[in-house]
């Protein structure tokens, strides 16, 4: 068993080669339940088991206590971590080793969308900007090729950069 990057190479050949095997196997269903705490804070229940809880707020400024990293910021992590993965996954596969890695991920946001004062504003982010520090004995050229492979493969790059398919909701009267 080879171990690079912390990554068990056996484990995620494997995986890799069952999908390829069987592409079926790729499709997933990834759920969450989200339940409001109160004021502006909500937990969401995460895992294939609901075995972890991942906690919202907003700032003082929005109404909220400060308690727990806003949604937006939430976001911004879910893509850091992401991007973490691939690029520490995707370099053991390439037999690349890394000594060490940080992002720093930032995210413009204009409020004028979330509150409903400009239509011309999108509530959402408008840009993200996400350095990569890395240190690795690699050639720079090999760890270039990483990047770009990881952020045209990164479901949380792809989810960030396009809008997403469909988007559906349905109240239910409790």
């Amino acid at each position: 068993m080879a171990i690079v990057n912390g990554i068990d190479l056996d484990l995620w050949q494997g995986a890799i080669n069952a999908v390829k095997d069987d592409p079926g196997a790729g499709g997933k269903t990834v759920k969450v339940e989200t339940k409001w705490l109160g004021g502006t804070m909500s937990e969401s229940i995460v895992g294939q088991s609901g075995e972890f809880v991942v906690r919202s707020d907003e700032p003082v400024a929005l109404g909220g206590g400060n308690a727990a990293p806003t949604p937006v910021q939430i976001t911004l992590s879910a893509l850091g971590s992401c991007l973490v993965i691939g690029l520490a996954a995707n370099a053991a596969l390439m037999g690349i080793e890394i000594e060490n890695m940080r992002l720093a991920i930032e995210g413009k946001l204009d409020i004028r969308g979330f509150f409903g004062l400009s239509e011309e504003v999108r509530p959402g982010l408008q840009s993200i900007k996400c350095t990569i520090y890395l240190r690795s004995d690699a050639p720079k050229e090999r760890l270039e090729a990483l990047r770009k492979h990881v952020e045209k493969t990164s479901p949380c790059v792809d989810i960030c950069s396009n809008q997403i398919g469909t988007m559906s909701s349905e109240l239910v009267f409790e």
